[in-house]
C-alpha cells in the first residue's frame, strides 16, 4: 500500500498466471485513479507490481565478488499476487528486514532474487548492511534427487559424516578429508568456496560415513544398536569392510543377538 501511494509500485492486469516473471504490456503504469476504480469493480483479477529501479544494482558478492544487474533485467516485477498474497521475493525481502538478516548464503540459482530483494530494501530506505554469498548449485551425480539431511539420518548416515561431507563440497583444499566441525572451524573460510557446480556423490558420502564411524568411541556406537557395551562397539566395526550405516550395521548386530529358533533333528544339542 506504501509502494502504491508513493507511486513506486502500480496495479497491472497483465497476467494470467500469479507470476513474478509476467511482463506487463507497459499501459498500466499510467492508469488513472477512475481506471483502478472501474478494474476493481468488474472484478478483473490484477497484480501489484514494483516499478523497475532506474539504476543497475550492485553490490559485492563474498564469493562471486561484483555483481551487476541492469534495470531491465530487473524489470517491473510482481509483488502481490491476484489473491492478495506477496510473493516470494517480497516476503523474502519483509522478512529479512523484520527479522535484521546481516548474513545471508544460499545457492547461486538465487542471484537474480537477490537483486529484486534489494530493490525492494531500498525503496523501503532499508539501510541496513546486508552481505550476500551465493555458493555453487549441488548437482545430483545420478538421476535420483539429491537426499534431504532428514533422508540421511533415516538411512544411517550420522551426523558428522554429513557435515564433513557437506563442507567439502565446493572446498577442493582443505587440511585433511575426514574432519569433525571443531577441525573445520579452524581453517573453512567462505571466501575460498569454489564459484563452479558440484556434484552430490553418494560413493563419496558413504566412504566418509564409514571413517567417521570408525572414529567413533565404540561404547557410544553401540549405543545405536540398545547396548552400551565398548565390546559390541567393536564388534560393529568388525563389519565395516561391508557396511557403512549405521543402518547396515544394526542389521548385522540383529542377526546375532536376536532369539533364534532351533527346530529339528538338532533341537534337543540347541537348547
Amino acid at each position: 500500500l506504501q509502494h502504491l501511494k508513493e507511486k513506486k509500485a502500480f496495479v497491472c492486469k497483465c497476467t494470467n498466471e500469479e507470476s513474478e516473471v509476467d511482463l506487463c504490456s507497459g499501459g498500466c503504469e499510467d492508469l488513472k485513479p477512475e481506471e483502478y476504480r472501474r478494474l476493481k469493480e468488474s472484478k478483473e483479477k490484477f497484480v501489484i507490481r514494483l516499478k523497475k529501479p532506474n539504476d543497475d544494482i550492485r553490490y559485492d558478492d563474498v564469493i562471486k565478488g561484483s555483481i551487476t544487474t541492469t534495470a531491465d533485467e530487473i524489470d517491473s516485477f510482481v509483488i502481490v499476487q491476484t489473491d492478495g498474497t506477496p510473493t516470494y521475493n517480497f516476503a523474502c525481502a519483509a522478512d529479512d528486514m523484520m527479522s535484521n538478516i546481516s548474513y545471508i548464503i544460499r545457492d547461486e540459482k538465487h542471484l537474480s532474487n537477490t537483486a529484486r530483494q534489494i530493490h525492494i530494501k531500498n525503496l523501503l530506505s532499508y539501510d541496513n548492511e546486508t552481505t550476500y554469498a551465493h555458493i555453487p548449485t549441488v548437482l545430483s551425480d545420478s538421476e535420483e534427487e539429491i537426499p534431504s539431511v532428514k533422508s540421511l539420518f533415516e538411512q544411517g548416515f550420522i551426523p558428522d559424516a554429513i557435515l564433513n561431507y557437506l563442507l567439502l563440497l565446493g572446498n577442493e583444499k582443505t587440511p585433511k578429508e575426514i574432519f569433525t566441525l571443531p577441525d573445520a572451524i579452524e581453517w573453512f573460510d567462505l571466501e575460498k568456496i569454489s564459484t563452479s557446480e558440484v556434484k552430490f556423490e553418494m560413493d563419496k558420502l558413504h566412504f566418509i560415513n564409514r571413517e567417521h564411524i570408525k572414529m567413533m568411541d565404540d561404547r557410544k556406537l553401540s549405543t545405536l544398536f540398545g547396548f552400551a557395551d565398548v565390546e559390541i562397539g567393536k564388534l560393529a566395526k568388525l563389519y565395516l569392510e561391508e557396511c557403512s550405516t549405521t543402518n547396515e550395521l544394526q542389521e548385522k548386530i540383529h542377526t546375532i543377538f536376536s532369539p533364534k529358533e532351533f527346530s529339528g533333528e538338532l533341537e534337543k544339542e540347541m537348547t
